[in-house]
């Protein structure tokens, strides 16, 4: 006999599979290390790594994540996000959410101002040298782990249902994240 997953959607998975998803690549490294970070214990395996390059709109890497993210075998979704691309995450997260599956956003672009007390993790201080990435990885870890067993992000707590709201501007051209041309 195997075991399996009943979906909501009516599907059934042979896997119960945690994605974290990056859907720009300057949060690649990020992801991977939370990815990482379940290798060589009881979870090797549950957690698999899927993302797209890039920060500007790209439908046929939305149409990917969504199909990927809501396939039979995926029990959960995480997105590590940078906060500034252009990548439609939203959707992708309503896909996921649509298809009753536990769906997490964590932004890891230092936000600035009053919205530094709001985010979950300032992977800022890795580039002001006040922490290392090891540092801010496991503090990653730890938060996935403990969101997984029931703890509210604090989106969550501030009423958002995914995403923590960042106040980024976009210049014509692409984000403002970008440095500009010279």
């Amino acid at each position: 006999m195997i075991n399996g997953w009943l979906r909501a959607d009516g599907r059934k998975g042979i896997r119960n599979t945690i994605v974290v998803a990056y859907p720009v690549e300057c949060a690649h490294f990020v992801a991977s290390e939370i990815v990482q970070r379940f290798r060589n214990t009881p979870h090797d395996g549950d957690v698999q790594l899927i993302g797209f390059p890039g920060c500007y709109p790209n439908e046929y890497a939305a149409q990917m994540m969504e199909k990927l993210c809501t396939h039979p075998n995926v029990g959960a979704v995480l997105f590590i996000s940078l906060g500034c691309e252009r990548f439609d995450k939203v959707r992708v997260a309503n896909a996921v959410d649509a298809s009753g599956r536990p769906v997490k956003t964590l932004i890891i672009q230092r936000t600035g101002g009053t919205l530094s007390e709001d985010m979950e993790v300032n992977a800022g201080d890795i580039i002001e040298g006040r922490r290392s990435i090891a540092a801010v990885a496991q503090e990653i870890r730890d938060l996935v782990v403990a969101v997984a067993a029931g703890q509210q992000t604090r989106s969550e707590e501030l009423g958002h249902r995914k995403f923590i709201l960042t106040y980024k501007s976009f210049e014509p051209i692409g984000p403002a994240c970008l440095p500009k041309a010279a």
